[in-house]
């Protein structure tokens, strides 16, 4: 079971280095801390945490107040839009509406346009730029990488360099898959796991797709490689002639 800390007080922002190391990923609640917080600074206090949740691999999710003009309007207002892409830019890695669907006159218009702007924001990222500046962030706030957080930034590396098109991480705790879209990878990271659970929490992640893996299959190396490589050409996540990147983490104990 995955443990998400809602920020919605003041409060709850001076304790967010405690819930950081501690919590499996934070939800900022926009509507709760713009009754204790002036506007300016609520900008600056979300910048702030989404850069933290970055550098220690966590999901951050912004709720309410995301496209508020479509609870009336059938289309999004600019500023509104123009607020979810700086999000994307910012590191967000998910909205979540709240009126927009609940009470809102146009709820799947207002998912659609959750999407196309989130995509815009996606398409104009310069991915490598994103990758050097998480990785000075990691080892300017670190004395020391873990070693999953070193072999993620080596392989985000190469990707980058050798024009890999695929992540895939055959996993037992989802943790190398988390640590490889720490570093905002454009290539799809297909998160493999014996584990129900465990590919279900994966998705929080931005970039990261779970997918469960036969029990029986779990030491049979080649078999399993090419059950999951014909998943992967199926769902459209690669090509053949691409170049795939594997990690193996099952049976270890440490990567």
């Amino acid at each position: 079971m995955h443990l998400l800390a809602k920020i919605d007080t003041v409060e709850s922002i001076h304790s967010f280095e405690e819930l950081i190391k501690t919590a499996d990923g934070i939800i900022i609640n926009r509507v709760e801390l713009s009754l204790e917080m002036h506007p300016e600074k609520l900008i600056l206090a979300q910048k702030w945490m989404v850069d933290r949740a970055t550098q220690e691999g966590k999901p951050i999710f912004v709720q309410s107040q995301v496209l508020e003009s479509m609870v009336k309007e059938g289309a999004a207002h600019r500023q509104d839009a123009e607020d979810v892409t700086s999000g994307v830019l910012e590191g967000i890695d998910a909205f979540i509406l709240s009126h927009e669907t609940s009470i809102g006159k146009y709820p799947v218009d207002a998912t659609i346009q959750l999407a196309k702007c989130i995509a815009e924001g996606e398409n104009i990222l310069d991915y490598e730029q994103v990758y050097n500046d998480v990785r000075a962030d990691a080892v300017n706030n670190s004395k020391k990488l873990s070693p999953a957080d070193a072999l993620a930034t080596t392989a985000c590396s190469i990707a980058l360099d050798n024009n890999v098109d695929m992540f895939i991480c055959i996993t037992e705790t989802g943790r190398i898959a988390r640590y490889i879209a720490k570093y905002r990878p454009f290539q799809p990271i297909l998160a493999c796991s014996t584990s129900t659970p465990i590919t279900r929490q994966v998705n929080m992640t931005r970039g990261v797709t779970g997918y469960k893996i036969p029990t029986h299959l779990r030491n049979r190396g080649d078999k399993l490689l090419s059950l999951i490589l014909k998943l992967a050409k199926d769902q459209g996540m690669c090509m053949p002639g691409n170049k795939v990147l594997v990690f193996n983490e099952i049976g270890r104990a440490h990567v």
